[in-house]
């Protein structure tokens, strides 16, 4: 049996890396099955550890058609594919991929370990309605999205909820002593045009002074700047989850700093693996985070988390943690970066690790979850292909 993975893979996108480096194992283990995944980047794709059966070929439309006709099924995810709010063409390409897989070359289609919404435009409700005739059974990573799925016609008994897979990415054991200094994992925000593609609703935002992206952008370099004020101990290191956005967001910002403090903020400008950024995590005092899995990595590096909250997904995982004490919500583009100082100092002075057993719980949730999705879902393909 073989299977078709189709995810943003071979990406500049650490987090999205970070789902597959678990994935790739984790899919043929479970499924007993070979697996065929679509990269934008072959060469960084095939470096990477893969099960054996394991092929890789070029994302593009013609080899997703060519190889799921070839496949017995098609697996879509993981991570927060399925919503609008950076933009509804995000969620046009997946449902457009389901639709191809099952309407019309007849394959089952699955989602597994995504994240859903989420989606405010009519059109994103429409496609997510439409969607839910064409896929078979999903594993999503949170309680909301499942109620997303739900409330747009999935059949419930099909949703399994577990965790965000990344918590089971398999890390050297990290550092016990941390260096001074924090890291610091930013995105844009407060720029959705839902109807453009993200890199031309980033350049129009950019353009205009007064908009919510720039009233953002310079909250946050306030907040760096006053942090390197009051700890001129520490260093700031900048690393960019997504590569080509959060490298201009970082380097914007350190452009603007005062050349005593530039030379205290370091940015990590080329892509570094899930592992790499563990151990980064590990060495530092903090984590200042708000792309998801700048914080769930972080999990597993023992290290005390500032959360920056700009989504439900982020919100979710904070709260098992228990960790909303720490976090700062961003609701608007002037956030209380003054909060937010105040949290880091409190990480900073009482460095409480993060709860073990909750993390052990999330793990073996994942796995347990995983077998018996997994399991359903081979029942299924037995089923087609008696």
């Amino acid at each position: 049996m073989r299977v078709l993975l189709s995810a943003f893979i071979g990406s500049k996108n650490l987090g999205d890396e970070a789902i597959f480096a678990v994935v790739s194992a984790l899919v043929p283990e479970k499924l007993g099955a070979d697996l065929t995944v679509l990269s934008i980047d072959l060469e960084k794709t095939r470096a990477h550890p893969l099960a054996a059966g394991t092929e890789v070929e070029q994302a593009s439309v013609r080899n997703f058609v060519r190889l799921a006709r070839k496949s017995d099924a098609v697996l879509m995810g993981g991570g927060g594919i399925i919503q609008d709010e950076s933009s509804v063409i995000n969620l046009l390409y997946y449902y457009l991929q389901s639709w191809v897989a099952n309407a019309l070359l007849k394959k089952p289609v699955y989602l597994v370990y995504v994240g859903v919404g989420p989606v405010t435009s009519g059109l994103g409700h429409w496609l997510l309605r439409r969607m839910s005739r064409r896929v078979a059974r999903s594993l999503v990573r949170d309680r909301e999205s499942a109620d997303l799925l739900t409330s747009h016609g999935f059949d419930e008994s099909t949703i399994t909820v577990a965790f965000d897979i990344v918590y089971n990415l398999v890390v050297p054991a990290p550092a016990t002593t941390a260096s001074d200094y924090i890291v610091f994992a930013p995105r844009d925000w407060f720029f959705t045009q839902r109807y453009l593609p993200t890199r031309y609703a980033l350049t129009r935002s950019k353009k205009d002074a007064a908009s919510g992206l720039n009233r953002f952008r310079t909250r946050l370099l306030t907040l760096v700047s006053a942090a390197l004020t009051r700890h001129p101990e520490l260093r700031v290191v900048g690393i960019p989850f997504f590569l080509s956005q959060d490298n201009d967001l970082l380097a914007w910002i350190k452009a603007r700093l005062t050349p005593e403090q530039s030379a205290r903020f370091d940015i990590r400008s080329e892509y570094i693996s899930p592992e790499e950024y563990v151990a980064i995590a590990a060495g530092s005092r903090a984590i200042l985070g708000m792309r998801l899995h700048s914080l769930v990595l972080g999990t597993l590096s023992g290290r005390p988390l500032v959360p920056l909250i700009y989504s439900a997904k982020v919100r979710s995982m904070i709260a098992y943690l228990g960790l909303a004490e720490r976090a700062t919500e961003l609701t608007k583009p002037d956030f209380d970066y003054e909060a937010t100082l105040s949290r880091l100092d409190q990480a900073l002075g009482s460095p409480d690790p993060i709860d073990a057993a909750a993390l052990k719980h999330i793990q073996d949730t994942n796995l347990t979850l995983s077998d018996r999705f997994f399991a359903e879902v081979r029942a299924d393909l037995a089923g087609t292909t008696r």
